[in-house]
């Protein structure tokens, strides 16, 4: 029995409620579509006049990127739609799209403790996703956010967030250069004997 809860529709969701999805076009000719496999097809549709056609939807992806295309066409960076960045990272965590309005979200919430707890999110991403470009590129983007706001003042948790990523893989480039990012941004405030584990490193 699977411990992740059933999937919720989008237009079930009360925080959604009137939101019409923009569907995927790949225009008449496509020159590459995207042939989603049918197990994961099913048939959605209403009767409310606006949804009558029956359209298949790949369930959860499909569904959520109509959603995610809705909110991006709205320019919407509101709270819903930073949390619709999750789950569209969730089913394909190297959409660069999505890390973007994610940092679109945060900048216009500016909620520093949305910011901090980005942290956290992106530890679990590059522990999933180790060699991830997306992940290390909005870590790097909330670190340089949290030290320029006072929220971060040693690179204390930076050094042992790489040095872990470093003890799976020694070659993880992006792990590097995340490293060599905090040494830069910290300069002043890194300990000598934070720089002399650098080089035992």
């Amino acid at each position: 029995m699977s411990s992740e809860p059933a999937y919720i529709p989008m237009d079930a969701r009360p925080e959604w409620k009137g939101v019409r999805p923009v569907l995927q076009d790949d225009g008449p000719k496509p020159l590459v579509q995207i042939q989603y496999t049918e197990e994961f097809t099913v048939m959605n549709g209403s009767g409310d006049g606006v949804w009558a056609v029956w359209e298949r939807r790949t369930v959860g992806f499909q569904d959520i990127h109509n959603y995610f295309r809705a909110v991006i066409e709205a320019g919407e960076a509101s709270r819903r739609a930073f949390d619709l960045t999750a789950e569209v990272i969730d089913l394909n965590a190297a959409n660069y799209t999505a890390w973007y309005w994610r940092r679109k979200c945060l900048e216009e919430l500016a909620d520093d403790e949305l910011l901090q707890g980005e942290l956290e999110f992106t530890r679990e991403w590059a522990t999933d996703s180790p060699k991830n470009y997306q992940v290390w590129f909005h870590r790097r983007w909330v670190v340089q956010r949290l030290f320029d706001k006072q929220l971060l003042s040693k690179p204390d948790e930076e050094f042992d967030f790489t040095a872990e990523a470093l003890s799976e893989d020694a070659k993880n480039l992006n792990a590097w250069s995340h490293r060599m990012f905090v040494v830069r941004l910290f300069g002043r405030n890194t300990t000598v004997s934070g720089l002399e584990a650098e080089l035992d490193l």
